[in-house]
């Protein structure tokens, strides 16, 4: 008895092993599945993360509220500088010491007098590696000098509707008078993102200039794109757009991430740095995006295989009913965690309650529609899935049946009925009479 009793009781403690585990894993799972609740958002000022493909706004905080823009004006000095030198990219460019006069803040690249860099080193040199230096002597070679160039500036974000933004100067520095929004730093993205060369530029992970006195090579100041400066933040899927910091406007950080078909920009203002040396707006930037991969993709709610509905054919002695299917697939944006049925509902609606042979392949018979919460996101045709022929024998009967229903053939079956029935009625009557004759010519 007693090897049953220690069988009995190993089985039990497997049984309760395996429970644990699963309980464990259901637990990892649960944790993994990250909300939106759980990110944390008050890690920033101002949070806006977009989908680009879509045009859809997934995150928004505190959008509309002003805030100082730091560098990310060098995003529009960028788009700026690169309208007006795009066709100048190889020109080398004489250094003058008025170029340099105007130049405030520590960001700088030590370009000197005498020194003949290219336009293309210049764009990198503000552009990538946000060096001040090098956008005091591009506002000089497009418009004369930086009061001119800012006037283009702010003609551009008029023309582009950032109707909160207001620029003082074209690198960043801080200036109580310039402010503008997370919402209108999104706009400006999302324009800078759709100009190929400014994307080359602010993606790359560094530059190496050869036109100067010294050999001066730079990594990109963006800690997403560049693991020169630190492989902490790094994030293989970020492409472009800009970072800085003054401390009115805290830790600042603007990219686009890119997997697969999706594309999301994200726009981080009003972060911090603490005494370990950890950005906030870094963080919270990986954070969201990791988020947005892992919550939302394309879902194939319909597919163009799909039987929506069956609708009976006459005149066919191959089919007596066609399928009915979606002219096209239909994939939407939605949240991995969407159900049909629960969140997304489908429509439809037929034309027609039959169809006559021949019937052709794709004829439109109605409609259908997918739709979430009160919003229609998508509607095609519904067509028939293939070609039913016609039965030659039945169309004979039915033209047959046609001609006696038809008016015209019941008038001469009656009227020959009538008159058939006069000719027999008048035959006999002349009969009658020719033998009534006769009989009286007997007598």
């Amino acid at each position: 008895m007693k090897p049953k009793r220690c069988f009995a009781t190993r089985r039990l403690v497997a049984f309760f092993c395996c429970t644990c585990l699963l309980f464990a894993l259901l637990i990892g799972v649960r944790a993994g599945a990250e909300e939106l609740s759980d990110l944390p958002l008050d890690m920033a000022k101002t949070i806006y993360l977009y989908n680009i493909e879509n045009k859809i706004p997934i995150v928004e905080k505190n959008c509309d509220a002003l805030i100082y823009p730091a560098s990310t004006v060098k995003i529009m000095t960028g788009i700026v500088a690169i309208e007006h030198l795009a066709a100048r990219l190889d020109e080398k460019v004489a250094i003058l010491p008025e170029m340099l006069t105007s130049v405030v803040g520590q960001q700088t690249n030590w370009l000197t007098p005498g020194e003949y860099p290219t336009v293309r080193d210049l764009l990198y040199h503000a552009i990538c590696g946000g060096y001040n230096d090098a956008i005091a002597i591009i506002t000089h070679i497009v418009s004369g000098g930086e009061a001119s160039f800012v006037s283009l500036m702010n003609e551009r974000a008029k023309a582009l509707g950032m109707t909160s933004t207001v620029y003082t100067n074209a690198t960043g520095v801080h200036d109580p008078a310039m402010v503008t929004t997370a919402r209108d730093v999104a706009t400006l993205a999302l324009t800078a993102y759709k100009v190929p060369l400014y994307m080359e530029i602010s993606s790359a992970q560094s530059y190496e200039t050869e036109g100067l006195s010294t050999k001066r090579d730079f990594a990109n100041r963006n800690y997403l794109l560049s693991k020169l400066r630190s492989q902490r933040y790094y994030n293989k899927l970020c492409r472009g757009i800009n970072a800085g910091f003054t401390v009115q406007a805290g830790e600042c950080v603007v990219t686009v991430a890119q997997s697969g078909s999706l594309s999301y920009l994200s726009v981080v203002m009003g972060g911090m740095t603490d005494i370990n040396g950890n950005n906030s707006s870094y963080s919270l930037t990986n954070k969201l995006i990791s988020w947005a991969f892992k919550t939302f993709e394309y879902k194939e709610i319909l597919k163009k295989s799909d039987i929506i509905a069956e609708l009976p054919v006459e005149m066919s002695s191959d089919n007596e009913s066609v399928l009915v299917v979606p002219e096209s697939s239909m994939s939407f944006f939605l949240p991995k965690d969407a159900e049909v049925g629960k969140d997304i509902i489908i429509d439809y609606t037929l034309t027609v309650d039959s169809l006559t042979a021949p019937v052709t392949e794709g004829t439109s018979v109605g409609f259908i529609s997918v739709i979430r919460g009160d919003e229609v996101l998508g509607t095609v045709n519904l067509v028939t899935k293939f070609s039913v022929a016609k039965s030659e024998w039945l169309y004979f009967l039915e033209w047959i049946r046609g001609i006696t229903q038809s008016r015209v053939f019941i008038a001469s079956v009656v009227s020959g009925i009538i008159i058939t029935a006069a000719y027999i009625i008048i035959k006999s009557a002349h009969k009658a009479s020719r033998s009534s004759k006769l009989g009286n010519y007997r007598w």
